[in-house]
């Protein structure tokens, strides 16, 4: 919203001096930046597109990157496109173009709308982010890569234990949205018509979605513990968070064909998740060191090798 309303200014600035309209450059399928999936964000392509639109920007384009081949047609890319071109801008007219998007890609268009609109609500509390949240940093060498691991940009490991508890607190309305989104979903499956390669491509995606959402509420929770200097038990939320990331990673076994690309993707869920959760696992248990260091060593020399072949 920042961005949106604040390109007013330099917009009205640019006309008055006769410069050529305003072109933005939007993230909306920046799969590295969410980490392996593009959450649905209609409500927010839409709004932003109307913004732009109304501070009279010219262009607007989006970036797509990722470290893996999509499964399934992306919600966001067709949305995007939609609203370039889009002369209305009301909630009525997101509702029926997430349904054509449904109902083009092979599924139950009703159903299937449904299930993005609950899952964007979900992602809704994971991706509001404050400039509290996040610190800037270069980190150089595997040796500082080890003792302090990089965060993305959903880490809110630098926050304070005030700041973590208060989206702990959204975690319950983000987990009975996800279940809505996930009932509806099923529900999708079992209508007649639906496409089986869609059946299995969205399924396949709505799947990465809950485990994405459930590991950032299992690392809320330990970080909670970690944060509690010694009130909390660490161990049984670190657990927890270590399993949804090896039960990630088996769905990267079971949905990316390609070795490149399945390995890309678990070296970027080691190096921005896992190498965390081995620091926090080797400062409780120093023994650990040792073998976080090795699958470093591992996991680095695998994807120096991946990036010579490509």
């Amino acid at each position: 919203p920042g961005s949106t309303s604040g390109s007013m200014v330099p917009s009205a600035a640019f006309a008055k001096a006769g410069a050529r309209p305003m072109r933005v450059f939007e993230y909306y399928a920046d799969g590295i930046l969410y980490k392996g999936l593009l959450p649905p964000l209609a409500d927010i392509i839409w709004g932003d597109a109307r913004a732009y639109a109304e501070a009279g920007v010219h262009t607007l384009q989006v970036l797509m990157t990722g470290d893996r081949p999509w499964n399934a047609p992306q919600l966001n890319l067709f949305i995007f496109a939609k609203a370039c071109w889009s002369q209305r801008f009301d909630e009525d007219e997101i509702d029926a173009v997430t349904a054509q998007f449904a109902k083009l890609a092979g599924g139950d268009g009703d159903r299937l709308a449904s299930a993005f609109r609950w899952l964007e609500i979900a992602f809704r509390f994971a991706l509001r982010i404050t400039p509290r949240e996040m610190t800037l940093g270069q980190t150089q060498g595997l040796d500082r890569l080890i003792a302090d691991p990089p965060s993305d940009i959903g880490d809110p490991w630098a926050s304070d234990r005030r700041l973590i508890d208060a989206k702990r607190r959204q975690l319950p309305q983000l987990g009975r949205a996800l279940d809505r989104a996930m009932r509806d979903f099923e529900q999708s499956l079992r209508a007649r018509g639906v496409d089986k390669g869609a059946r299995e491509a969205f399924a396949a995606e709505f799947e990465l979605a809950r485990l994405w959402l459930d590991f950032r509420g299992s690392r809320l929770e330990l970080y909670a513990a970690v944060k509690s200097n010694g009130h909390a038990p660490i161990l049984p939320s670190l657990e927890r968070a270590e399993g949804i990331l090896k039960s990630i990673d088996s769905w990267a076994d079971r949905h990316i064909e390609s070795a490149i690309y399945r390995d890309n993707f678990k070296f970027m869920r080691f190096l921005f998740w896992g190498m965390r959760l081995g620091r926090i696992r080797a400062d409780a248990d120093p023994p650990h060191e040792s073998v976080l260091r090795d699958e470093a060593l591992t996991r680095f020399a695998r994807a120096t090798a991946l990036w010579n072949e490509s």
